[in-house]
């Protein structure tokens, strides 16, 4: 069976500065990108009309045209306080060109990484219009995706989506042919302790466009790894532990993004990972797992679930959903007494 290759499309800048501009007003409920020669590039933007629901019925069906692909960023939560409030939809209509449906279901993920995936509750593949209801849209956040129903679409959109988790984050980086920031001398000595096992945390953030150095220290298996995360910053670790039921260790980087972080530090951040684990790996430094945290109480228990992968028997969040892959804010646990497990981070398998 052959698999779908990354197109590695060209991502206009001027797509990444409208999008922190509409989350920056508020007033934005959809934008267009269109793929153009080997490029992905801003073709609109529409304000709000109504409510999400109204919009989704109305407005974006005005937005689209029968023949032509389109991504189309679309805001689907009002509610200020919603971290992940975007669903990107694939429109791929039957009559669009074959070359076209190609390239626009593997270009999907590049340009929800380049725009930081952590915004992003959703996806929501289409190819005909009566698939684009705000009821549709809803209904395919909860079912279960059986592949013989699926159409041609999101089938595709499932295989990129299961290729995509297949990789590992080095694999990401490398594919998307990220260009490394440049490193402070501080970063560069501690990633290098890092690599002789003379430290085993080094933590990092983002100044204009450099990678600079937060901290370091020596952390054990046994320590609260809670007590050492910043609850108002984001920032990058690179983590390594032993694994817990193989001998050797296990290389882990942490994205940590709490959650009242301003909307431009996280994008700043979030858009930044790749580019941090290429230059990790000029160093000559791989990690096993990424991990994704928004809280500092979930550090431990993402970190236990790497190490001691058999340990959890649910699937990562966004596993099993075709049209919909969930991105979103992690859910906080529900009444006392439930059995129902949550996992608030993401892992990134390698």
């Amino acid at each position: 069976k052959l698999t779908m290759a990354r197109a590695n499309l060209n991502i206009q800048t001027q797509i990444n500065e409208e999008f922190l501009r509409a989350q920056d007003s508020g007033d934005v409920r959809l934008l267009k990108v269109k793929i153009q020669d080997e490029d992905l590039i801003l073709d609109g933007i529409v304000n709000k009309v109504g409510t999400p629901s109204d919009d989704f019925n109305t407005v974006l069906l005005d937005s689209i045209a029968d023949d032509q692909a389109l991504f189309v960023l679309f805001r689907a939560s009002d509610d200020s306080q919603e971290s992940s409030p975007w669903c990107m939809v694939a429109w791929v209509p039957d009559g669009c060109r074959v070359r076209d449906k190609m390239l626009y279901s593997s270009s999907r993920e590049d340009l929800k990484r380049s725009l930081g995936l952590g915004f992003f509750k959703s996806e929501y593949a289409a190819n005909q219009r009566s698939d684009l209801t705000w009821s549709q849209y809803q209904h395919s956040l909860d079912r279960n995706f059986d592949a013989d129903v699926l159409t041609e679409s999101e089938r595709l959109v499932l295989e990129e989506k299961q290729q995509v988790q297949a990789e590992s984050a080095v694999s990401k980086s490398s594919a998307l042919s990220v260009l490394p920031f440049a490193m402070t001398s501080e970063v560069t000595e501690q990633l290098n302790a890092f690599k002789e096992g003379t430290c085993n945390w080094v933590e990092m953030t983002i100044t204009n466009e450099i990678i600079s150095l937060v901290g370091f220290r020596s952390v054990t298996a046994d320590d609260s790894l809670q007590s050492f995360i910043d609850t108002e910053n984001a920032s990058f670790i690179a983590l390594k532990l032993p694994k817990g039921e193989e001998s050797g260790d296990i290389s882990l980087f942490i994205f940590s993004c709490p959650e009242n972080s301003p909307v431009r530090v996280k994008m700043t951040m979030s858009s930044s990972k790749a580019s941090v684990l290429a230059a990790a790996q000029q160093l000559g430094i791989t990690f096993d797992k990424t991990l994704e945290i928004r809280d500092a109480d979930e550090v431990d228990e993402a970190v236990r679930s790497a190490r001691f992968p058999r340990a959890t028997d649910s699937p990562v969040p966004g596993g099993s959903s075709a049209a919909a892959g969930s991105h979103g804010k992690p859910q906080r646990p529900g009444r006392a007494g439930t059995k129902t497990k949550v996992f608030k981070f993401k892992v990134d398998e390698a």
